[in-house]
């Protein structure tokens, strides 16, 4: 019988091979070839939070997400302001984060949809048919009104509209978490910084996003 470990493996030199695939001549995938153009989807790098990664600290560029919240049901003032918030929050190039349900979020994710944004909502529920039809990602929790943290959670920032008690408890897991939110007439909490208008927005989305990039 003839030895089996002193067979050359058929993809490499060497006298004997692990059982597993030898890669010694495999070709390196996903590089891009050499005078190949760029994806015409490629995003600017001002619309993306900059964090470290554990595999050797590589810098990686994730999107930078806003977390707004309000209350699902309100006014036609209201209604109006959560469309305008939209619109700054997809113009900043960030990605909006809501509860995904009605009211101020429905407003919200439809002022970012009409501005060509992306937006994702966190429902309480198990069914995705329940989101608005303006959220793009649909995220089903199945954990009622404990889905508030993830909706906090999830944002790099937090934008507080006028709402009710689901709305305070989305303001505390925030502040618990060391969020930075914003407030359009909502609690008054300490913590809490309080913005008059969209421009003001517009220029606290702008310094919070070129804050991140340059971490």
């Amino acid at each position: 019988m003839r030895d089996e470990r002193s067979e050359r493996h058929r993809h490499c030199e060497t006298p004997t091979c692990p059982p597993k695939p030898c890669l010694s001549r495999a070709k390196p995938r996903g590089r891009r070839r050499k005078g190949a153009k760029q994806s015409q989807y490629s995003i600017p790098n001002t619309q993306y939070s900059i964090l470290n990664t554990r595999a050797g600290d590589a810098v990686v560029k994730r999107k930078f997400l806003v977390s707004v919240i309000g209350g699902h049901r309100c006014s036609a003032k209201v209604s109006n302001l959560a469309e305008e918030v939209g619109r700054v929050i997809a113009d900043s190039g960030a990605a909006l984060v809501c509860g995904g349900l009605g009211g101020t979020m429905e407003a919200a994710c439809r002022g970012a949809k009409e501005a060509g944004g992306t937006t994702i909502g966190i429902i309480p529920g198990e069914d995705k048919n329940k989101a608005n039809k303006f959220v793009d990602i649909v995220i089903p929790t199945g954990m009622g009104f404990s889905r508030n943290t993830l909706v906090a959670g999830t944002g790099d920032v937090v934008v507080a509209l006028p709402g009710e008690y689901g709305t305070l408890s989305e303001i505390s897991f925030a502040l618990i978490g060391k969020k930075p939110v914003y407030g359009f007439d909502t609690w008054d909490i300490r913590g809490i910084v309080k913005l008059k208008d969209v421009e003001e927005l517009k220029n606290v989305l702008g310094r919070e996003i070129k804050r991140s990039n340059d971490v």
